[in-house]
């Protein structure tokens, strides 16, 4: 039988008939890459599954050696001694079945949990999880971790029935506000007596760096130091005390 003419004239003929979505379809290489075919557009066609076990088929009988193995992916059986354990038409039942498993609604994992969200806008929402990301613009991670409890807010939208949405909390409201006063000197003179949190609204140190100089963590930082703690000699930082010096000499 002449395979090579049958193959011809199927692809001839399914070129004007190829599929497009919402219908499933699989993209067939018109000359196989373990041939020499490429990737172009030129070499590829949209088929129907059922179609695309027929073209595999075509190309095993003509070439024999590895073509087999496509065949042998779609029928679960062996590239060796091949034996066919399904037909062109369940192969084409069983390739949609699985397509429509993975994804939405048909995936074994799917949540139907309903979920009622509020936005700190007003807008409310209800839906899944799947839905959040076509509906909110959450990313799937996003709206997984969001749905878990390890985030409480994502894109402004918060679970209405597990907590009110809260601004930002900062200043002594904070739970973990610091409320010891210490005494911040600058290398030019200036001095400031407060919380650290008053320290970084007063005088724009960042809340990090008046963390480390009230803690001890860092001797000084832009020239502010604890009354008191000797500057550093050594290192970026022992700039600030040949500068105290300079001024102190002047």
């Amino acid at each position: 039988m002449n395979y090579e003419r049958i193959y011809a004239a199927f692809i001839d003929d399914r070129m004007n008939k190829q599929p497009e979505r919402p219908a499933y379809f699989e993209v067939h290489h018109i000359i196989p890459r373990c041939l020499g075919g490429s990737d172009d557009s030129e070499n590829l066609i949209r088929l129907t599954p059922e179609d695309h076990f027929f073209a595999h088929l075509l190309l095993a009988k003509m070439h024999g050696g590895e073509l087999w193995s496509p065949i042998a992916f779609m029928c679960g059986g062996a590239k060796k001694h091949y034996r066919p354990t399904q037909s062109r038409k369940r192969h084409g039942w069983a390739t949609r079945a699985m397509s429509k498993a993975k994804s939405g609604e048909g995936a074994h994992q799917y949540d139907h949990t309903i979920h009622h969200l509020k936005h700190r806008d007003g807008r409310v929402w209800s839906g899944t999880q799947y839905k959040m990301h076509s509906d909110l613009g959450m990313t799937r991670p996003l709206a997984n971790l969001f749905v878990k409890g390890k985030v409480n807010l994502a894109k402004g939208w918060y679970f209405a029935d597990r907590h009110e949405y809260a601004p930002t909390i900062e200043g002594d409201k904070h739970p973990m506000y610091r409320r010891e006063v210490h005494h911040f000197v600058h290398v030019d003179g200036r001095e400031f007596i407060g919380t650290q949190f008053e320290f970084h609204i007063s005088c724009g140190v960042s809340k990090t760096a008046a963390h480390n100089l009230a803690r001890g963590k860092a001797k000084a930082w832009n020239g502010w130091h604890l009354k008191g703690c000797q500057l550093p000699t050594v290192g970026r930082a022992s700039r600030w005390q040949k500068y105290q010096q300079e001024r102190s000499a002047t």
